[in-house]
């Protein structure tokens, strides 16, 4: 009798590993050609290969007029059909399959839900939702313009952080265009509010001349003073180190 059990487990086991691996090919044939990943906006391309959304969608600003199929380099349209019936495909077999693929989707796709999420809370007036979207954007996705989109929001509620992002990112030309004096003007707001790396940086640029600033060695102590007395360590660290080279 224990056999006959233990039989029926085995051929139970090995049923459902079949199960898997049979889900597990179906999902690799929704793989997008550009990503090489499972799509969370799957959508089918004039070529007729379903792609991810926002990959084509790249492709297609890059070649402009010019578009071909990333498949099979033919000329098509830029026309783009949801795949309704795809994206629920997709998630009837992600959650059948542990594989690396799946994972990922599940990843990516709670990453997405949790991005939802922020926006709405940025749309209601969030600052800090703002500015977690700020990160994602500029440091995790490598997307300046639509991390300065949010930065500025911010600032203009007159978050110090957010000020500070944008004035960075305005006197550097990170995600939009490069103006100094606009720049400086946000990160001496965000300094008179009391961020320390916005002091910072003010001190150091009067002390050597940068961001458009020319030398000044009062303005220069008096941001760095405040900076030395700010709350983050390692900027208190700096700028005492700065000022004890004006000493």
């Amino acid at each position: 009798m224990p056999s006959k059990r233990k039989s029926g487990a085995t051929d139970a086991e090995s049923k459902r590993q079949r199960a898997a691996t049979l889900a597990d090919e179906a999902a690799s044939e929704f793989l997008c050609p550009i990503t090489l990943e499972l799509p969370l906006d799957p959508v089918t391309a004039a070529d007729g290969h379903i792609y991810e959304r926002s990959a084509i969608e790249r492709h297609m600003a890059t070649q402009g007029a010019a578009l071909r199929s990333p498949i099979t380099n033919m000329p098509m349209s830029p026309t783009l059909l949801e795949a309704t019936q795809v994206r629920n495909a997709i998630e009837k077999l992600a959650a059948h399959i542990d594989g690396d693929k799946a994972k990922r989707w599940r990843r990516r796709l709670e990453e997405s839900e949790k991005l939802v999420h922020l926006r709405r809370l940025a749309e209601t007036g969030d600052p800090e939702a703002m500015l977690s979207l700020h990160f994602h954007y500029y440091f995790l996705k490598h997307q300046p313009e639509e991390a300065f989109h949010y930065a500025k929001i911010a600032a203009d509620l007159g978050n110090a952080r957010g000020l500070q992002k944008a004035g960075f990112a305005l006197c550097h030309g990170k995600g939009v265009c490069k103006n100094q004096a606009n720049g400086v003007a946000l990160l001496a707001a965000a300094a008179g509010a009391g961020h320390g790396y916005a002091a910072y940086e003010l001190g150091r640029s009067f002390l050597s001349g940068w961001l458009g600033l020319s030398r000044d060695a009062s303005q220069a102590r008096l941001w760095l003073d405040r900076a030395a007395n700010s709350e983050g360590p390692c900027v208190r660290e700096w700028a005492s180190d700065l000022l004890g080279t004006m000493q």
